[in-house]
Order: C-alpha cells, then structure tokens, then sequence
C-alpha cells in the first residue's frame, strides 16, 4: 500500500494484479476507510509449478482525517494498481488578526 497527500487530495494505492472491479469493496464508515479484496479461490487450486503472483485478500481499514470531502471519494482499477482518490475539503481555517 502507498499513501500519497498533496494539497487538494489523499490518493491510496494498492497492488491487484488480476483483481477484477467485482472483487473489490471499499466503504466509508464513520470516520474510517474500509478496503476488502476477495481472491479467486478456484486459482489457487490449479498445479502450479512456479508461483510469483501476489494472491492475498486485502481487509484494511484507515482512519480518515477530518479534512476529506467524503462524498468526493472515487475509486478505480488501472494497470493492476487499485487507486482510491480522497479529495481535501477546501479548509475553513484562516488567521485572525489581533487588534
């Protein structure tokens, strides 16, 4: 997994090589990110002779900062990389001036 935060996002990535889109959950539950993957069990049953594909489940939940526009989460599958977007609400801090 690689987490990457600029100014206007938060983008997760994971690695789902042969993942389709139907194997994939991600949810927002309060305050958390959750992201389940279900691996094809019938591949895991076939002769193998040599293994290198990655063939794990992935069951993680994040806790989200309070500054994501949860509406705005998006998810895709580009290339084998799981890619979750999780855009930044514009902050509504500023600086006040003491007089």
């Amino acid at each position: 997994m690689n987490i990457e935060s600029t100014e206007d996002e938060v983008r997760i990535s994971f690695r789902a090589t042969g993942l389709k889109k139907e194997d994939i959950s991600v949810k927002v539950e309060p305050n958390t990110l959750v992201i389940k993957t279900a691996v094809n069990e019938d591949a895991d049953k076939r002769d193998m002779l040599r293994e290198e594909f990655w063939r794990d489940n992935i069951n993680t939940r994040l806790s989200l900062p309070a500054d994501i526009d949860n509406e705005g989460i998006t998810a895709k599958v580009e290339d084998g990389i799981l890619i979750i977007t999780l855009p930044k609400t514009k902050s509504a801090s500023r600086e006040i001036m003491v007089a």
